[in-house]
């Protein structure tokens, strides 16, 4: 017997997505689906139209608003297919720099600057106004960046993290 599950957003609004980002469901505080109340690791904050709340929820919830006609503005189809294909390189990612926030200890913000050939980009870890380290990695931006700097705000509260693009 298949179990039917309740949807907790109406249908009869359309949504606006806010941000995007990825927490793994371990560090996430549980996080779940304010839609279909699955646990979440990829997290769309949208807001709806008509009652103006927020929700949490969880891309494959999203991707059926996306697909359902106009029930989601602000983003298209392309966009949503570049945060899942970004996913992968954007999880590494904060597992690094949440590892070398870690070891650094003092940090207060970190910046991404794309240079402007757009080849890499360059990191840079503050504590107050002084650089403390420039990760020497280079890093393509072949994935959505804004996604990776949502995840670690949404993973270290107490950092700030800038993209500048030179």
């Amino acid at each position: 017997m298949k179990k039917i599950i309740e949807r907790n957003m109406s249908l009869e609004q359309t949504y606006t997505l806010m941000d995007k980002f990825y927490i793994p469901i371990l560090e996430s505080l549980g996080h779940c689906c304010q839609n279909c109340f699955k646990p979440l690791a990829n997290i769309a904050i949208v807001k709806g139209e008509k009652d103006n709340k927020t929700y949490s929820i969880g891309f494959d919830c999203l991707e059926t608003f996306l697909l359902n006609n106009a029930l989601l503005e602000g983003k298209s189809i392309a966009e949503f297919e570049k945060a899942k294909k970004s996913l992968p390189k954007v999880k590494n990612l904060l597992h690094y720099y949440s590892e070398q926030i870690k070891q650094l200890q003092r940090v207060s913000s970190m910046t991404f600057e794309i240079i402007s050939s757009g080849r890499w980009i360059e990191t840079y870890f503050y504590s107050g106004e002084k650089i403390i380290w420039n990760d020497s990695e280079k890093i393509k931006p072949d994935f959505d960046i804004e996604m990776l700097i949502h995840s670690l705000r949404a993973k270290h509260q107490t950092i700030s993290f800038q993209n500048i693009t030179k």
